[in-house]
């Protein structure tokens, strides 16, 4: 049996289980179902000799984690903080030694990818009839009554690794124009500000690999244009307008502005320890870092921060000297588009996307990161740590 494969299926399934456990609900919950399969198969892969190697990034989501166990001591929602820290664990940094589990070489990744674009596509054709069936109602479609963030997600994420997949010639026109439609139109149905800004994101950060294909940058403008006319006259677009350009006495903005002050008082009444895990109970304040700052104090704001910073670090080396690496842009896109995300709506123990690009962002640090496969014949290996030299990325699949 191919763990590997299996382990690479259910791993792109994760960030959308969200919305199709909404869709099956007569069955268990696909999320745990799912999580429970990877661990089973990261036991037994670790059982027949396979190895994670420890990174400082370990040691850093340890010590978040420490401080959080610590933080439920004191908190006044122990119920509520214990769950969240075992969403954190096992679902957030478990999807991140997965990943890194599980991703060994380009073939890996350009799996993982598209199988992580089948289940989206799949999933908004869905909802695109869904919607249709329904008589397309005017304003934020709540799916089965999902949350529209993780909707407008997947529609943002799909925008994302379309066109890194298009520019870096490993996808083909008559895949990516509806593709790229019907990602954008997903966004537009959850008429959510997060997932909006963040696709918007996305194709900032990969312009630098468009920009390499004069030819396809002008074609992608063309296209993205046209897609933003034909938009632009549903009603669903006017909505969205109108969402965006709300003043502050608005519904939307005088409950996100109740939801600051409340995580400042939090944060305020214990700034250095901060107010405990699970303080919010079961809602969030819809800013990661307001979020933080009220159950971990200045001290989880500072590991926050830094974290950043070392994000930002890597946006740099990227735009330096690997702004032709299609596995580290499409890994840094996604990361940074469900960081952005955050600071506007969700809580980051939930967001998948999030847990999936810093996974592949850990897994892409490096050139020639990726460790070479094992039962290889000793020619072979050489041979394939020779190639590990060369600068990563060099192999071109189209889909």
């Amino acid at each position: 049996m191919n763990y590997k494969k299996i382990s690479l299926v259910l791993i792109s399934l994760v960030p959308n289980a969200y919305v199709f456990k909404a869709m099956l609900s007569a069955l268990p919950d696909l999320t745990i179902m799912f999580y429970f399969f990877l661990y089973v198969l990261m036991v037994l892969q670790l059982f027949k000799g396979k190895k994670l190697i420890y990174r400082p990034f370990d040691i850093f989501a340890m010590v978040w984690v420490l401080y959080l166990i610590v933080s439920s001591f004191y908190t006044p929602y122990q119920i509520a903080g214990l769950y969240k820290i075992a969403k954190l664990v096992f679902m957030g940094l478990g999807l991140i030694y997965f990943i890194r589990l599980n991703v060994e070489d380009e073939k890996d990744f350009d799996f993982l990818i598209k199988s992580l674009l089948v289940s989206s596509v799949v999933l908004q054709l869905i909802v695109s009839v869904t919607f249709i069936q329904q008589g397309m109602p005017f304003g934020r479609f709540e799916f089965e009554g999902v949350h529209p963030i993780p909707l407008g997600m997947v529609g943002a994420a799909t925008s994302i690794i379309a066109m890194g997949a298009y520019t870096s010639k490993k996808m083909t026109l008559p895949y990516f124009l509806p593709l790229y439609a019907l990602s954008w139109w997903t966004v537009l149905l959850s008429s959510s500000k997060g997932p909006l800004l963040s696709g918007v994101l996305g194709m900032v950060l990969l312009l630098p690999l468009l920009l390499k294909h004069k030819g396809k940058a002008f074609l992608f403008t063309i296209i993205m244009g046209t897609c933003y006319w034909l938009l632009s006259k549903t009603d669903q677009y006017q909505f969205m307008v109108g969402r965006l350009m709300e003043k502050s006495e608005g519904p939307s903005s005088i409950a996100r502005l109740g939801l600051y002050k409340q995580a400042i008082d939090y944060g305020m009444s214990h700034p250095l320890k901060g107010a405990g895990v699970g303080i919010f109970q079961y809602y969030y304040p819809h800013n990661i870092f307001l979020e933080v700052f009220a159950e971990g104090g200045l001290f989880l704001v500072v590991l926050l921060v830094i974290g950043v910073v070392w994000l930002g670090i890597k946006g740099i080396e990227y735009i330096v000297k690997r702004r032709n690496d299609y596995y580290f842009a499409i890994s840094y896109s996604i990361t940074l588009a469900a960081f952005l995300v955050l600071l506007f709506s969700f809580t980051y123990v939930d967001l998948k996307f999030l847990w999936l690009g810093l996974g592949l962002v850990l897994i892409n640090n490096k050139r020639g990161s990726f460790v070479v496969a094992p039962n290889l014949s000793a020619a072979k290996e050489a041979k394939t740590k020779r190639k590990l030299s060369v600068k990563f990325g060099k192999r071109r699949i189209v889909w």
